[in-house]
């Protein structure tokens, strides 16, 4: 898209925002519900892409936004060695849910974390060092994550 054609929003976008996986969409989506995103001018698109909790749950799903108030409430997040009667309850009803020997668990932040988690225990695991990845794969924004893919 040509700089003169781009939208206002988009350029002053531009001037603040650092692009990270290719160019930034010409859309500015000013709402999300349940399965859709919409633009400003009240196009309805079914989200494909958002990630993270959206492409499990939906956008703003009213079960999730009472879980959330009431957690923030009791504690929105602390730091990994702290501990909460909320983080307890969900690793022993994960350990209940998951086959056998996979009893324990690790709660992180995004789909880079767990992808760097997951390369630091197939490697405490095989005791080797190399691991493989896919071409063009998106596997997340830390430097181990991206050093397993090429694109």
């Amino acid at each position: 898209m040509e700089a003169d054609n781009k939208p206002k929003w988009l350029q002053e976008a531009e001037q603040t925002l650092i692009r990270y996986c290719g160019d930034f969409s010409p859309l500015l989506i000013t709402k999300a519900e349940g399965s859709f995103i919409y633009t400003e001018d009240g196009r309805k698109i079914l989200d494909f892409t958002s990630g993270q909790m959206c492409s499990v749950f939906g956008h703003n799903h009213p079960k999730l936004l009472e879980a959330m108030r009431q957690g923030g409430e009791e504690s929105l997040h602390l730091l990994s060695t702290m501990l909460s009667p909320a983080v307890i309850e969900l690793s022993q009803q994960l350990a209940e849910m998951l086959p056998s020997g996979l009893d324990r668990c690790l709660f992180v932040n995004t789909g880079s974390e767990s992808n760097e988690v997951a390369l630091r225990m197939a490697k405490l695991a095989s005791g080797g060092f190399e691991v493989l990845g896919f071409v063009g794969s998106w596997h997340g924004m830390t430097a181990g994550a991206q050093s397993h893919t090429y694109s």
